[in-house]
């Protein structure tokens, strides 16, 4: 049985930011949102977090850089070797998109976009370019070496 436990060194690019040796990227008032872990068995690096809706119901859920879970009423899941996406069926609108190993660009492991909102309500936008929380817009910033890079009330 594989085990997941917090990698020692990697790079990914979550919302147009790179994060280095950062376990956590977000902590929004005390949730982790996208942890990273690294497998025993394969050392591939997976990354969890949960997509709420705008009516604050869970949609769909990413473990180990995967979606898990029946598919969500509303929304396709698009996938193919290491890129997943998670698409509104109403409009096509991307909801989360993931890049992972060969696919990430340059030597990041994983390169993830989502616009996702939290369990209270509050929409967080990471599109490729950038990062959207509230009150603040952060574009092309390295993080390194953070416990939780980001840290939301």
């Amino acid at each position: 049985m594989s085990r997941w436990k917090v990698p020692e060194h990697f790079k990914v690019i979550i919302g147009g930011n790179t994060y280095i040796d950062c376990p956590t990227i977000i902590d929004y008032k005390g949730e982790r949102v996208f942890e990273l872990r690294r497998s025993d068995a394969d050392g591939y690096l997976g990354i969890n977090f949960d997509v709420y809706a705008a009516n604050r119901s869970k949609v769909a859920t990413v473990r180990n850089g995967q979606f898990v879970g029946p598919r969500p009423e509303g929304f396709k899941i698009e996938a193919s070797h290491d890129h997943y996406s998670l698409l509104e069926e109403a409009t096509g609108r991307s909801v989360c998109e993931l890049k992972l190993r060969e696919k990430a660009p340059g030597d990041a492991e994983i390169e993830a976009a989502a616009m996702m909102y939290m369990p209270d309500g509050v929409v967080l936008r990471f599109t490729p370019t950038e990062t959207n929380l509230p009150g603040v817009a952060i574009k092309g910033c390295t993080f390194q070496a953070c416990q939780a890079a980001i840290k939301v009330g």
